[in-house]
């Protein structure tokens, strides 16, 4: 779950990031959409893969870990479906003088809350299956 820490606010940031259009002209806009597209993939994968590969830590019973897995994909489109419902309206109601402006700070307010969370789950989730290391004589 460390990665989940370290990851957390490279994740905001080049979440931001990627929702900011700076005048650098077409070229420039282009590389600067595919390093800041690059980057979040990156950062998403350094959050998400622990997420999911703490799941045996978690506990020993096999039923219990599918109910874990079922829940944190079950919550994962209840988010996605958040973000779908909300942004629009968000975007509307908040002030700037273009739409990709309004687009920028709605991803401020969601890179925000999604950076609290992953706080959040770093803080509480804890390992509670301990593997016992045998030796192996040869």
């Amino acid at each position: 779950m460390k990665f989940n820490l370290l990851g957390a606010i490279p994740f905001g940031l080049l979440a931001v990031l990627a929702f900011y259009v700076p005048d650098l002209g077409p070229v420039g806009t282009l590389v600067y959409a595919y390093i800041t597209y690059i980057g979040l993939s990156m950062a998403y994968t350094m959050v998400n893969i622990p997420l999911a590969s703490i799941l045996p830590s978690l506990t020993s019973d096999s039923q219990e870990r599918t109910v874990l897995a079922t829940t944190r994909i079950l919550f994962g489109f209840v988010g996605a479906t958040i973000v779908s419902v909300t942004t629009l309206p968000l975007v509307s109601m908040l002030g700037g003088s273009s739409q990709a402006t309004r687009f920028f700070y709605t991803m401020i307010i969601f890179a925000i809350i999604a950076t609290l969370l992953f706080f959040v789950s770093f803080k509480n989730v804890e390992e509670k299956v301990r593997l016992r290391l045998e030796k192996v004589s040869t």
